[in-house]
């Protein structure tokens, strides 16, 4: 299985991961810290980047669904995780696996089990 090890570690170290398309202006290695992501302006549909620049509490990622009993089960959420990551970021960017401790929730997360990880960083690199 692909992620095996990832998920032995995870499950080991009790980290929470998510799948991350990136953008064009992000660029990773394995260990870096990742950059908090921007909330998604309703009004104007698009980020807030652009307008008030509200941050969304974490780095939005697709949830790897952390609940299983083994690590094979784990590394089959992962790859379901990056399957669903690939639709969002910039055609020809990577997918990054991010980790970390917890979690920012809030009532209007744009994305279909979409989750924020607090001081996230990259836990492996995707190459599809």
């Amino acid at each position: 299985m692909k992620y095996i090890e990832l998920a032995k570690e995870a499950l080991e170290e009790k980290y929470i991961l998510g799948a991350r398309g990136l953008t064009k202006d992000e660029s990773y290695q394995v260990g870096d810290d990742v950059r908090p992501s921007y909330e998604w302006d309703l009004e104007h549909d698009c980020s807030t980047y652009f307008t008030t620049g509200e941050l969304a509490g974490g780095t939005c990622c697709i949830e790897v669904k952390m609940d299983v009993e083994t690590a094979e089960e784990l590394a089959a959420n992962i790859e379901e995780a990056i399957k669903k990551a690939s639709k969002y970021g910039d055609v020809g960017r990577d997918t990054v696996i991010l980790a970390g401790r917890s979690t920012t929730r809030n009532d209007y997360q744009m994305d279909d089990d979409e989750i924020r990880i607090k001081n996230a960083w990259v836990e492996a690199i995707v190459n599809e």
